[in-house]
């Protein structure tokens, strides 16, 4: 187990519309991933999740813990009313990873709600989106 404080997934919410914007920063792991998603789900009426990972050095997850990642999205509570997922940061470094994601979401645990995942290389273009 891991201090929070020695994270490198910090989390806050927003309002207008509601939502959480995560900053993902230096050497991610898959279980840092995995803690903060349980932290991030206890959001009421959250409409969208921004993931920036513009200062993520680097992403080690595994496939075992993307899946434990697609079943809990999959089973989140009704009062979280996730619309949108947005990854911020560069293709190369997030394409595969959202790629495997919508995989494990979609084909092996099935989504329960119909959110959106979507990439984007700056903030202000996935703020957009998010709010729109």
């Amino acid at each position: 187990m891991f201090d929070k404080q020695e994270m490198t997934i910090h989390f806050q919410y927003e309002t207008n519309p509601i939502g959480i914007y995560v900053t993902c920063a230096g050497i991610v792991t898959g279980e840092e991933i995995v803690t903060a998603n349980e932290d991030v789900s206890k959001c009421v009426n959250c409409h969208y999740q921004l993931l920036d990972f513009t200062e993520a050095k680097k992403i080690n997850i595994s496939i075992e813990e993307m899946h434990k990642i697609s079943i809990q999205d999959s089973f989140i509570t009704e009062s979280y009313r996730l619309e949108k997922i947005a990854l911020v940061g560069e293709a190369k470094f997030l394409k595969q990873i959202l790629e495997t994601y919508e995989f494990f979401s979609k084909v092996w645990v099935g989504r329960r709600k119909p959110y959106i995942t979507k990439l984007f290389q700056t903030m202000s273009e996935a703020r957009i989106w998010v709010s729109s």
